[in-house]
């Protein structure tokens, strides 16, 4: 049975909002030569490219970007899905940033991507420090699972999932990584094997649509929920390495 292969970025192929490392680079484009794969990730295509080598993206036989929200083939866009936010939902999106208690405030809180909108409390303008000081904050506080219950019960057509370090995903109710692997599926037919690599399977986190369709679904399909790269590249090495 062939197999198709999908991988989240932040924490599963790079560090969060970092490059790929050396060490991965070297191993993934020898690992991937003979394979079919295809990125999925909640970023826009502009950092992903600033995370992962060129060569890296020229190995993947596609890229699902902004939650599945756009697909890139080379340099081809495929498909791009366009949504824009209402007046009701961003006004409540900086109330939350001008109530939260958390001390530091960098701009750039919502960011309007294909299809989505990304918010952070600290904002996207956050340098390394800052972002590990929030998510220290978070792991702690569970300042980003207290915002996506308030907002799920304000704007109940919306879907908001946990992604990265420090923000949040918004976007319309199944506009999630789901339609990257319903995409993908209608593409290359029922009989390859599916097999997806994230580090944020669990509702609410931003990988949890994905494995949520390949559970759902009955053709062949297998998902991976790593901590880190280190993980992913033990995993492809021990199970994944023919």
């Amino acid at each position: 049975m062939s197999k198709i292969y999908m991988f989240d970025v932040d924490g599963t192929l790079t560090p969060a909002r970092q490059p790929m490392t050396k060490t991965f680079r070297d191993f993934f484009l020898e690992w991937a030569a003979p394979k079919e794969v295809y990125i999925v990730s909640g970023s826009d295509l502009a950092k992903i490219k600033e995370q992962l080598p060129k060569e890296i993206i020229a190995r993947c036989s596609g890229v699902y970007s902004s939650m599945g929200n756009s697909y890139h083939e080379g340099e081809q866009v495929v498909y791009t899905i366009m949504y824009s936010p209402s007046e009701d939902l961003l006004d409540d999106l900086s109330a939350l940033v001008g109530e939260s208690d958390y001390p530091v405030k960098t701009g750039q809180h919502v960011e309007i991507r294909d299809g989505m909108v990304n918010f952070s409390i600290v904002g996207r303008n956050a340098n390394m420090e800052q972002r590990a000081a929030y998510n220290e904050y978070d792991l702690k506080c569970r300042d980003r699972e207290g915002i996506v219950e308030a907002l799920s019960y304000c704007h109940p057509d919306l879907d908001f999932a946990i992604g990265g370090k420090i923000s949040i995903d918004i976007y319309p109710r199944g506009y999630d990584k789901s339609q990257a692997a319903r995409h993908l599926r209608e593409r290359a037919g029922p009989e390859p094997e599916i097999i997806f690599f994230g580090d944020r399977t669990e509702q609410p986190g931003n990988d949890y649509g994905i494995v949520r369709e390949l559970d759902a679904s009955t053709a062949p399909s297998c998902w991976h929920a790593v901590r880190e790269w280190p993980e992913t590249m033990s995993i492809l090495k021990a199970s994944y390495s023919d």
